[in-house]
């Protein structure tokens, strides 16, 4: 009895040898490139993850475990297996075909000197040679022009480096590499001869499009006090302009360019600006009418240097001031209307006695825009001044003045 417990026992010893022994032998089934380090810190970046969006970049980050003097990178793009050595099958619709290296500024430079460093792409791979790495230093490389795959959902990349770029080229050649397998798999030396790998999961997605609208707005306004922002504090613009008379009134004279001031103010998000278009009442004149009468003290439209109104001669004109930010938000400009006369230091009118052109015409004439541009709370102000000659005829004259302001969205 003694004797069969000591079998049992031998037994029991013999059973769990054999189990140690299948332990050792099993990662010897492994294939050798598992012997190749780990490629840490690695990263693929899109610029977009669009599924079937073209020309888009790829930034790869990744740190070498092992210095290689001259070799090569292989990247792989495979819908299946991120498992370096076995199928990989193309991502339906992905292309590398048109994918060109670049080198960001700041990125590390790895790339050896020659001119044939970068091999070509196929479906899904792309070949780099002339590749210097030094262990533990983190690298950046930006491929352009790839195609994302048609589908959505993940795809995997992998990353293996090589001490040679021969060795690749003989083992695609040993393989017959069509992109739907890595060259490795069917040549031992291409795995043996790998040095690090490491691999990557991406997805693609559908885009999230975001729709939100912004209604059309234009404020604008004309006040005798400088307005506040979004034409706040305004009042009545009309004016009564002449020089002090006896009994508290006014009147033009020949001795002085009588005049009064107003502002406008305008806000709006149109994408091509605005323009504001001076309109007048004083029909085949220009300038200020006779009430009840015929007589015309006319608009001064001749332009050039000096031509102004000029006291002791009837003329009626504008010129422009400063533009002016009201309110915190206020931004854009304000100024003298692109191909019109009009300006800071002269007094004009684009008057036409025809009516045909000018501001006696159906739209008026040019006055003011915002170089093309939106514009938010912008004030400028406007100085209108007379004068008249010694055989004006007397009575009340007057214009109704009208600023029209057109934005173009």
């Amino acid at each position: 009895m003694k004797s069969l417990r000591f079998l049992d026992r031998r037994a029991g010893y013999s059973l769990a040898s054999i189990g140690m022994l299948l332990g050792m032998i099993t990662p010897a089934l492994v294939p050798a490139m598992t012997s190749a380090a780990q490629i840490t810190s690695r990263s693929i970046q899109m610029s977009t993850s669009a599924s079937d969006a073209s020309n888009v970049t790829y930034k790869l980050t990744f740190t070498p475990q092992t210095t290689i003097a001259t070799g090569a990178i292989v990247l792989w793009f495979c819908s299946d297996s991120p498992l370096v050595g076995v199928a990989c099958a193309a991502p339906g619709g992905f292309d590398l075909s048109s994918a060109a290296l670049s080198s960001p500024p700041g990125s590390e430079a790895i790339m050896t000197t020659g001119s044939d460093t970068y091999v070509g792409a196929g479906a899904n791979y792309l070949v780099i040679k002339g590749v210097a790495l030094t262990a533990t230093t983190p690298y950046t490389l930006t491929i352009t022009g790839v195609h994302n795959p048609t589908a959505t959902g993940s795809f995997y990349g992998r990353i293996e480096t090589f001490t040679n770029a021969s060795t690749y080229d003989a083992a695609k050649k040993a393989g017959g590499d069509t992109g739907a397998t890595p060259a490795g798999t069917a040549d031992g030396s291409f795995i043996t001869n790998m040095v690090d790998n490491g691999s990557v999961a991406e997805s693609t997605a559908q885009t999230v499009g975001v729709t939100a609208y912004v209604l059309e707005s234009m404020t604008f306004c004309t006040s005798h006090s400088a307005p506040t922002a979004n034409c706040g504090a305004t009042d009545s613009p009309s004016l009564t302009i002449g020089e002090a008379i006896s009994g508290g009134q006014t009147a033009l004279d020949t001795g002085h360019v009588s005049t009064g001031q107003d502002y406008m103010q305008l806000s709006t998000n149109a994408q091509g600006g605005a323009t504001v278009n001076l309109k007048s009442t004083a029909t085949a004149c220009g300038g200020l009418l006779l009430v009840g009468g015929t007589g015309c003290i006319p608009g001064q439209n001749l332009f050039g240097s000096g031509q102004t109104v000029v006291a002791g001669t009837a003329n009626f004109g504008l010129k422009l001031g400063t533009v002016a930010a009201v309110g915190g938000s206020s931004s854009g400009t304000l100024q003298p209307a692109t191909g019109s006369h009009y300006d800071t230091s002269h007094y004009y009118i684009d008057s036409d006695n025809t009516n045909a052109t000018g501001v006696t015409s159906t739209y008026g004439s040019k006055f003011v825009d915002t170089n093309a541009l939106p514009v938010n709370n912008k004030n400028i102000d406007f100085t209108i001044g007379a004068t008249i000659g010694n055989n004006t005829p007397a009575g009340k004259y007057s214009a109704n003045l009208n600023l029209i302001a057109t934005g173009i969205f």
